[in-house]
């Protein structure tokens, strides 16, 4: 099995003028926009891939600022490649507000042939990139996805050329927000816009005249328990990659497996990630938005109330946090509470729903498959 450090490995020798960007290209470019650039690059600044790894050897950024395991590995090796080493990144902006409820970050690479690489950033680990996730359930037009338009214009605006868009998880709903949403004569100039496990739109963005104008441009890739890149609407094309991990664990793309310059792929998504979507997409038609908003906005008043700034403190003392979680909890207006339990049981309700239609389904085929095998035997 290989994933992307296996393929800087096998590949990183070849340059981009020698064999063009790729689909694992677009996965190790959406990947890198994640990296902490704020902490290795002034503002204003154009740096070479190579460069600014260099100032990080000599750094004393912890191992905490980076979100994967892998990530130091991968930036050593897409610094120290051919490939990717000596392509100039620029205009990398990294905004977190908890007023707008708002995580975003972006960076450019300038890749050859006069192509510009724009890499949407995901949700870090902050409990605000979390709850903004969360708001996609009930708004559009969120802060980061206007931020989005905004950057994407401003490279448009700037520098000539082909553009390519790409993000992985909420970057790739921020990518392809930002295609849609640019200026037309932005908007003409972008080749491709690649989503990597990144959540859909609402009703009106899906049924926009802006969204139909770049979704025959728009590529996602998923894994095949996707959970992430199966939430809310999508009408893009899509490949299902295969994943050496389980469940929500493969949104982590360290865990897609490929061979040569393609992704393995598979037929289709597992039965649990389309138990999982239309659970959430069932639970979204019984819940109005304003119950969702009073439901999530509730939740993260909780979390905020245990004083943690990113997810991983929630875990740093567990008894502490469900100790406040539940002094919270019971602090709440007994109608916001009934309307917690009430969204909870829809949830339940949805799941339960959903697997026991799963779980029919499988019978049916079951049977289907043993009539066939008596035809057969006669």
């Amino acid at each position: 099995m290989a994933n992307m450090l296996d393929y800087l490995k096998w590949r990183g020798d070849l340059s981009l003028e020698q064999d063009g960007l790729n689909e694992i290209d677009n996965l190790i470019l959406t990947r890198f926009s994640y990296l902490p650039f704020s902490k290795l690059m002034k503002e204003g600044e154009k740096l070479k891939i190579r460069t600014v790894y260099e100032r990080y050897e000599i750094s004393n950024i912890k191992r905490d600022s980076f979100l994967l395991k892998d990530d130091i590995p991968f930036f050593r090796a897409v610094a120290n490649s051919n490939r990717f080493g000596n392509l100039v990144i620029l205009k990398y902006e990294n905004k977190i507000s908890l007023k707008l409820e708002e995580q975003f970050a972006v960076v450019t690479i300038l890749l050859p042939k006069d192509t510009a690489f724009v890499s949407f950033c995901g949700t870090d680990d902050t409990i605000v990139g979390w709850k903004e996730n969360f708001n996609m359930s009930f708004k559009s037009h969120l802060p980061a996805q206007k931020d989005a338009v905004r950057y994407l214009n401003s490279i448009g605006e700037h520098y000539a050329g082909n553009i390519i868009v790409g993000g992985h998880s909420k970057g790739g709903n921020l990518a392809v927000y930002a295609a849609a949403f640019c200026k037309p004569e932005v908007q003409k100039r972008i080749v491709t816009v690649y989503s990597d496990d990144g959540p859909g739109f609402g009703d009106d963005i899906i049924e926009s005249k802006e969204y139909k104008q770049i979704v025959d441009r728009v590529v996602s890739y998923v894994p095949q328990s996707s959970v992430i890149g199966r939430l809310l609407l999508h009408e893009e094309k899509y490949y299902v990659v295969k994943s050496t991990q389980v469940g929500i664990l493969q949104h982590d793309p360290f865990s897609w497996q490929l061979e040569g310059k393609e992704f393995i792929k598979v037929q289709e998504l597992t039965n649990g990630s389309n138990v999982t979507e239309k659970t959430i997409k069932e639970w979204l038609e019984n819940v109005e938005p304003e119950r969702r908003e009073i439901f999530i906005d509730t939740l993260y008043d909780i979390l905020v109330a245990t004083n943690a700034k990113r997810v991983g403190d929630l875990g740093t003392n567990w008894i502490r946090t469900a100790s406040t979680l539940l002094k919270k909890y019971k602090g709440i207006d007994e109608e916001s509470k009934k309307l917690i339990n009430q969204t909870l049981e829809a949830l339940k309700k949805s799941a339960r729903n959903q697997i026991l239609e799963s779980f029919s389904q499988s019978k049916k085929k079951e049977k289907g498959k043993k009539k066939k095998i008596g035809i057969l035997s006669k």
